[in-house]
């Protein structure tokens, strides 16, 4: 079946008439946000949205974008249903109810994971600094060292080989000391003169080549350049038991198994729950960012439709790279490295989580490119909230980042977020207008005593009960908040789906005056027209 706009320009004009706020027909963007268990409150939004237009999420928007958690919410409402694949598998309330259930096992409970690490991971790049053997460089220069005693022992005579093995031995050490540099050096300067022989114990005269004047210089360049060639004994002692011991701490107090979450059973979760469906027969266009280690880029799964208003299972789609399955993208998008190891695709490719960078104006400017020249682009973002302190004067603010600059800023995270969700915001804005743009995000930064008992936990894996329950309430909260806006873009999803012919004229009336949004408009036109002084003093109320 094909679902989308209606069968001529004419009917989409006739309905026009009955319309509140769209004239012509949109592709809706949905874009869900990461943020652990806090992916819980784009999908409360979402069922509030659904309830609201009476009509799946999955439906109502033509393209849905998720990162992170985001991406379970996405493929829920985008799989269809087994029985009636005109319907997606799951509604936003059905998907809360498995999120609540799944949720704890997805991240069940370690005591003290984020302590553990941030440990752990100081001990890595300590290591890092000091260990040769995690030194990148310094591998680079053993493997090197060998290749060239490998061609000395090819180029010298046989009785000179016990000193190429020598001095492979020493220069080869992962601990490379003072001393070991003082004798490898010193075997290079043999190699290097000539050797009149002695006719006693049968030793010809040598005379070195110039390939073994060329080896043996940048062998010794290579010992030279060692991360250690300078360390004395004490020095390399030092490091060693420094090394035993965080290595101790590490495996005693602070193992993977301690800090990290299992990706086995999240793959079991998904697969149980998405099934072997793939990404090109979703209800609609989909995507779902991930970021390739290997390439060091941007790595977006998706299966875009190529009529973008037809939202059947088997409508034409162009797929990147490839069309996989549904659970494999949804693992890939929530590989965060701050709770499970990176997520290796079927085909090969090593994935991981970057939501706190990710923006959607990859998705809008993918749409921009393939939408009919008569549609309209609207994108909605459901978030799940940023942590910044914001209750600090100027001069407090200055002093953190003179203070701290950058190595001890705690805000470098959701700056990085902000920085790019702004920017990605602002050229949103100039390619579909800042009207048709609409975010939905809670604050999460507490302000007082009560906010700070009330609000969510800052561990975004806490899915203890009683955090899921403060999720909820801030959820519902936010609902609230943000009613009038929520209930604007209800009425725009009405609107669209009503000129696209995927709602009736009575369910549409139904829906449009549950909202208000008409009877508002219609009342505040009402005062414009007959007292605006009173217009415009409501205008200058602060919202």
């Amino acid at each position: 079946m094909t679902q989308g706009h209606a069968s001529d320009t004419d009917t989409i004009e006739s309905r026009a008439k009955h319309t509140v706020l769209l004239k012509r027909r949109a592709i809706f963007h949905l874009y869900g946000q990461g943020g652990g268990v806090l992916g819980r409150i784009p999908i409360l939004v979402g069922a509030d949205i659904e309830k609201k237009i009476e009509t799946p999420l999955g439906i109502a928007f033509q393209v849905k974008e998720g990162a992170s958690t985001s991406g379970p919410l996405v493929a829920g409402i985008s799989i269809p249903h087994p029985v009636d694949p005109h319907l997606p598998k799951y509604s936003c309330e059905q998907l809360d109810r498995r999120y609540v259930e799944d949720c704890p096992i997805l991240f069940p409970e370690k005591p003290n994971r984020l302590y553990k690490m941030f440990a752990a991971n100081a001990i890595n790049i300590a290591e890092r600094m000091i260990d040769p053997a995690k030194v990148k460089a310094d591998q680079m220069f053993i493997d090197s060292i060998k290749k060239h005693c490998d061609a000395l022992l090819v180029e010298l005579p046989q009785e000179k080989a016990p000193l190429v093995y020598t001095l492979r031995d020493k220069s080869t050490k992962r601990w490379l000391t003072r001393a070991d540099t003082q004798a490898a050096l010193k075997i290079c300067g043999r190699l290097g003169l000539p050797d009149s022989g002695d006719s006693k114990k049968k030793l010809l005269a040598y005379e070195p080549s110039s390939t073994t004047l060329e080896l043996t210089a940048r062998i010794g360049g290579l010992i030279t350049k060692r991360s250690t060639s300078k360390h004395g004994e004490l020095t390399t002692l030092f490091k060693r038991a420094a090394i035993a011991s965080m290595d101790m701490v590490k495996r005693h107090w602070a193992p993977r198994e301690s800090r990290m979450h299992d990706p086995d059973m999240r793959r079991t979760i998904f697969q149980e729950a998405m099934g072997d469906a793939r990404i090109s027969e979703c209800i609609g266009s989909v995507y779902f960012a991930a970021f390739d280690t290997r390439r060091m880029t941007f790595l977006p799964f998706y299966a875009r439709k190529t009529n973008l208003f037809d939202t059947g299972m088997n409508a034409p789609a162009t797929t990147f790279p490839h069309d996989m399955k549904v659970w494999d993208a949804a693992m890939a998008t929530s590989a965060n490295l701050l709770a499970y190891p990176p997520h290796r695709t079927e085909s090969g490719v090593i994935a991981a989580d970057k939501a706190t960078l990710h923006t959607s104006i990859f998705v809008i400017s993918d749409i921009i490119r393939h939408k009919p020249e008569d549609a309209d682009v609207i994108s909605v973002t459901l978030g799940t909230g940023e942590y910044v302190t914001d209750d600090i004067d100027d001069d407090e603010l200055f002093d953190h980042y003179a203070e701290n600059n950058e190595i001890g800023n705690e805000r470098i995270l959701e700056e990085a977020k902000a920085y790019a969700n702004t920017t990605a915001n602002m050229a949103a804005a100039n390619l579909i207008g800042e009207d048709n743009i609409f975010i939905i995000s809670p604050r999460m930064s507490w302000r007082n005593e009560d906010e700070f008992l009330e609000f969510p936990s800052a561990d975004i894996t806490d899915a203890t009960p009683e955090n899921m329950e403060k999720i909820e309430r801030r959820a519902r909260q936010l609902i609230t908040e943000e009613e009038k806006k929520i209930n604007r873009i209800c009425q725009m999803l009405a609107d669209n789906l009503y000129l696209l012919g995927l709602m009736d004229k009575e369910k549409f009336d139904r829906v449009t005056d549950r909202l208000g949004v008409k009877a508002a408009m219609e009342k505040d036109l009402f005062i414009a027209t007959h007292y605006p002084n009173v217009a415009r003093y409501l205008h200058n109320q602060p919202a």
